[in-house]
């Protein structure tokens, strides 16, 4: 077998590490990423060939050295006086610039040159090593406009970093010190991480960046080959079989090379590599593995065809839908989803939190912490940016005043992430919520937030291809069906706790596992649950029979869960006028009406959480008043909080009138249509989950009410 051909960039790598080998030794051992010390060397010096060094191939041996063909891999020398992490930037900095005429370009009165892509902790190593192993000898280099200039000088700005962190007041001062650099006589070089991104303003004035090379099976390869003195064709070839593969290594950190680099030959760090990084790729979920045929799921699956279509060159990345949010009850699978998006991609996947931001500290750390991820999912690109908890960013729209200033700027800082993400290829941003009606509607709009999907609890098809993926071989088919149907209701993650808590059970007791207890953790027997199952679904029924009556929306899935029931409506556009708010009541009460129509009493399911039907009806009536223009105070805007409103008696009262007159109307459009409603709800305590024709069958008989534009209850 021939030996593999050297990547185009290997001769300016070469002497790159033979420069910075000559700088130690002239230094007398003084470290690398010692500020004082001073490239003396000229270009093409004899001292280089004559002074008794040895060459950069006995520190790195060179490929024409005779390999050990009797095993795998040739043993390093000792004489290295270069890190693996000093080689590994060399390496880097070569495959970005290519070749030394490249570099040279940069050095040209006027150049302004910018080197992205990089981590904050990577700025000071890249600094030293431009100055110690690229510049001509005899360059000064400058850091601020003001210092005195003397002979052929660079300018080169780097933002000041504390360990991996880039202070806000570091961040706008090298924004500062850019500006100031237009006006400097000098080439000028910008090392920017993208945690200190510039805004867009200043932005639109620099050059696209030279993005550093990621650490890749080319310059992997390339960096064995030389510290293993590797000259064998044959053994190049397993070295390379070995290696782990891109997207694994664009990961890979110092510890690790550091830790693999320990192995007595190039074949066995290449194994001990893959050891290290690829357990974290591909591991979980796949949407190919996944069962349904939810929108969310349709949805995710377009986006990943998608991307692989723009991977491929065969789709614009203006022709990609590029954000999804993921909304609905907790525990429905939305983060299990976003990670089989990246799987099944196959890029990089960044996973974030807003909670994993607060954390950090105070606003000035949580922003940095945001960018920081951000700057992550750019520098993986192709990748998935996953964000959980998206819906604590917030709303300035919010009422409450407490630390309104605190949620400002973090919307400001997210708005602004996202916009800078927006402007650049590559990236596809993931984000997942309970609660879409708290974020501010500036986050949700289009162009941010392209798609926005319910992801809603699983249904029967779901939550078996579930137990078929942890319990197939243990259990029949026909077993595992029937649990699937008796736990619709269940969360994706309540079934896979208790598959877990069955499992530990069955090890305690020194006994196999048994259906009975999974069943018993999800369904859990309850003297009085066929009556509360009757309840809820006469509840449920009721929003959907009223919602089709008063043609409010699609009601796409009605559904039984182990804490009451759960509706879900893809509202239609209305103008906004007073009888389509009044509406909007009926169907919130419309719950709370069935069960009053029926039973004769009801129950507090319709009140409880900020999203409950109270909560949601009592808004609406308040708003009619305070925000809308279409109560007693006429055109007037006035956001006094909720809680502050209803202390007012008159206030109250005209709030209570409304939604009781909008519960009397739901109550007489339930009474003409009885028979659907008890027929109906019987269906579901029977079934759990209506959908598709068997609900669209339903409602279809469902007669249209029309419309009451009047003011009744209104005080």
């Amino acid at each position: 077998m021939s030996e593999s051909p050297l990547p185009a960039w290997s001769p300016f790598a070469s002497e790159i590490i033979q420069r910075l080998r000559y700088t130690l030794t002239v230094s007398s051992g003084s470290s690398l990423y010692n500020r004082e010390v001073v490239l003396i060397v000229p270009d093409e010096d004899p001292a280089l060939r004559g002074a008794g060094l040895p060459s950069p191939e006995a520190d790195l041996p060179s490929y024409d050295l005779e390999g050990d063909e009797t095993g795998r891999g040739v043993a390093r020398g000792s004489s290295r006086r270069l890190s693996a992490p000093q080689c590994l930037h060399a390496l880097r900095l070569a495959a970005t610039f290519g070749t030394r005429e490249t570099f040279r370009r940069c050095l040209a009165p006027g150049a302004v040159t910018v080197i992205g892509g990089l981590r904050p902790d990577e700025v000071r190593p890249l600094s030293d090593l431009l100055r110690l192993g690229l510049l001509p000898p005899g360059y000064w280099i400058h850091s601020r406009t003001d210092q005195k200039i003397e002979g052929e000088s660079l300018l080169l700005l780097s933002p000041v970093v504390d360990g991996d962190v880039i202070a806000p007041v570091a961040r706008r001062n090298f924004q500062d010190r850019i500006s100031e650099a237009f006006d400097a006589p000098l080439p000028v070089l910008i090392l920017c991480p993208d945690e200190a991104r510039p805004p867009a303003d200043l932005l639109r004035y620099l050059p696209a960046p030279l993005v550093l090379a990621r650490v890749d099976r080319s310059i992997m390869l390339h960096h064995l080959r030389l510290s293993y003195a590797i000259t064998d064709g044959a053994e190049m070839a397993d070295v390379h079989a070995a290696l782990p593969g891109d997207r694994a290594l664009a990961g890979l950190s110092l510890l690790a090379l550091s830790a693999a680099l320990r192995a007595p030959t190039a074949w066995e760090a290449a194994r001990r590599l893959s050891d290290l990084l690829l357990p974290v790729i591909g591991e979980g979920p796949r949407l190919e593995h996944m069962a349904g045929d939810g929108e969310a799921l349709k949805a995710a699956r377009r986006l990943v065809a998608d991307l692989g279509l723009w991977q491929e060159k065969k789709l614009g990345w203006n022709e990609l839908c590029r954000s999804l949010l993921l909304f609905g009850p907790p525990g429905t699978g939305k983060t299990w989803l976003a990670r089989a998006m990246g799987n099944s991609a196959d890029v990089g996947f960044v996973a974030a939190s807003f909670a994993q931001w607060q954390a950090a500290g105070h606003l000035g750390d949580m922003l940095a912490a945001m960018r920081k991820s951000f700057a992550d999912a750019r520098r993986q690109a192709p990748s998935i940016l996953f964000i959980e908890e998206i819906d604590a960013v917030g709303s300035r729209l919010d009422s409450d005043r407490h630390a309104s200033n605190y949620r400002h700027q973090v919307i400001a800082g997210f708005l602004e992430a996202m916009d800078s993400l927006a402007r650049e290829e590559g990236v596809i941003v993931v984000g997942a919520c309970n609660y879409p009606e708290r974020i501010d509607p500036a986050v949700l709009r289009a162009g941010r937030f392209d798609l926005k999907v319910e992801v809603p609890l699983p249904d029967e098809a779901i939550l078996l291809g579930i137990l078929l993926r942890h319990l197939r071989g243990t259990f029949t088919d026909t077993e595992l069906r029937a649990l699937a149907q008796d736990a619709v209701g269940c969360s994706a993650a309540e079934v896979d706790a208790a598959i877990r808590q069955s499992r530990a059970l069955a090890r305690e007791a020194d006994r196999p596992l048994v259906l009975a207890d999974i069943r018993a953790l999800l369904v859990k027997p309850d003297a009085g649950a066929e009556a509360h199952r009757w309840r809820c679904a006469l509840h449920e029924c009721g929003h959907a029979i009223v919602g089709a009556a008063l043609e409010l929306g699609a009601i796409e899935r009605v559904m039984l869960t182990r804490e009451g029931g759960h509706i879900m409506r893809r509202p239609f556009d209305r103008a906004g006028v007073l009888a389509d708010y009044e509406a909007e009541l009926a169907y919130a009460m419309a719950g709370r009406a069935a069960e009053r129509l029926v039973l004769g009493e009801v129950s507090g399911g319709a009140g409880g959480p900020p999203e409950s039907d109270l909560a949601q009806a009592t808004r609406i009536a308040m708003a009619l008043d305070m925000l809308l223009g279409l109560g007693v105070h006429g055109p007037v805007w006035s956001n006094v909080p909720l809680e502050t409103v209803l202390r007012d008696t008159e206030a109250r009262a005209r709030v209570r009138a409304r939604i009781e007159a909008a519960e009397a109307r739901a109550e007489t459009i339930l009474g003409d249509r009885m028979n659907i409603l008890q027929e109906m709800a019987r269906a579901l305590a029977q079934e759990r989950l209506l959908k598709g024709d068997a609900l669209a069958e339903w409602l279809a008989h469902v007669r249209v009410q029309p419309r009451d534009g009047g003011r009744a209850g209104a005080g």
